[in-house]
């Protein structure tokens, strides 16, 4: 399709005087700014763990205009020519290192959602990153489960001794499972591993007469929730379904936004199941194992991060005191930072 492409410096072949102005106009203004530093100028754009240099041919991404997609044509310094098209005619412009990123297979524009979610892939330094991980444990004895009153399909669900999943405490560790712990902050950095090894189907299976598991996480615009049995799902500003699946069948649900919190997922059957799932606009989801343990990894360091904690019996986790289950924190490279043990008061399970 025929448009604008805006960038940075502008290159008409037809003008070739005027070109030469601008381009030196703009030469001795890029030059009169301070240098970066030398691990800022290592923050050159990267499509894996190494740090790529950018060469003629390559594709790259614009961080503004949409996400408008240029082929390099030469490089010179810090700036690139780059090709791309004006009201039907091939023009020639430059635009800053900066300025863009690396296209990768994992960002295809025809994948228009993913890519409005994804603009941040890759955008560090391969080295900036590190890890998140705590422990949340009951500050008290582990309450025993409680029988659920089975009254559809007792015969064949009645006999199995389906208890409250609702708040699972390990009786040996005291952690507490089904925490969840995900980054907050908007147009986070994401590591380009991420991306790559990205599962497109996110599976919420039915074993047991029970949702497994109890919370799916799902980065939006790479993953679509899987399902084979009947559910009700109703996301906040997003589109709802209830499908009833015939046996062995499968449906496949896309969501189209994040949602702050996990959202409850009921069987349309079996009014005991009950499930959450939580879309994000970022792979940055965790939930804490049978020990109440977690793990965030490679978060982008040297930014401060928002991290939200949540439970369904208690919504908002308040300790530490965090408001609203909130806390920030800011990460060295390389970091493997540990919270420790958390302890829960009894208390905020109970309402």
């Amino acid at each position: 399709m025929c448009g604008r492409a805006p960038l940075d410096r502008i290159e008409d072949n037809r003008r070739p005087l005027l070109t030469a102005v601008c381009l030196f106009v703009l030469f001795v203004a890029a030059t009169a700014v301070k240098a970066p530093a030398q691990d800022s100028v290592k923050q050159a754009i990267v499509i894996t763990a190494a740090t790529a240099e950018i060469k003629a041919g390559t594709r790259v991404v614009a961080r503004a205009n949409r996400g408008q997609r240029y082929r390099v044509l030469k490089t010179s310094g810090n700036w690139y020519m780059v090709g791309f098209t004006v009201n039907c005619t091939r023009r020639r412009g430059w635009i800053y290192r900066d300025n863009v990123g690396v296209e990768t297979s994992q960002t295809p524009a025809s994948k228009k959602l993913g890519s409005l979610y994804g603009m941040r892939e890759g955008l560090a330094s391969a080295t900036d990153w590190a890890d998140l991980s705590g422990k949340f444990v009951y500050d008290g004895k582990a309450p025993a489960p409680k029988l659920l009153l089975i009254k559809q399909d007792a015969k064949v669900f009645g006999k199995l001794g389906l208890v409250d999943e609702s708040l699972v405490v390990d009786k040996k560790s005291g952690g507490v499972a089904n925490i969840v712990i995900y980054v907050r902050t908007r147009n986070v950095d994401i590591h380009p591993d991420y991306a790559k090894n990205v599962k497109e189907c996110v599976r919420l299976d039915f074993k047991g007469a029970r949702f497994v598991p109890r919370i799916l996480p799902l980065w939006v615009g790479k993953q679509e929730m899987c399902v084979s049995h009947a559910l009700n799902l109703q996301p906040i500003g997003d589109k709802g379904f209830s499908p009833l699946i015939l046996p062995k069948g499968e449906f496949t649900h896309k969501f189209n936004r994040e949602q702050i919190i996990p959202v409850p997922i009921s069987c349309v059957l079996h009014p005991w199941m009950r499930g959450y799932v939580l879309p994000r606009s970022n792979p940055y989801v965790a939930v804490t194992s049978k020990d109440g343990s977690f793990k965030l990894s490679k978060l982008p360091a040297g930014k401060i991060l928002e991290i939200q904690v949540w439970h369904e019996k208690s919504g908002y986790v308040v300790a530490n005191g965090w408001t609203r289950g909130r806390f920030k924190i800011k990460l060295e490279p390389n970091e493997h930072k540990n919270l420790g043990t958390i302890k829960l008061q009894p208390t905020l399970f109970k309402y």
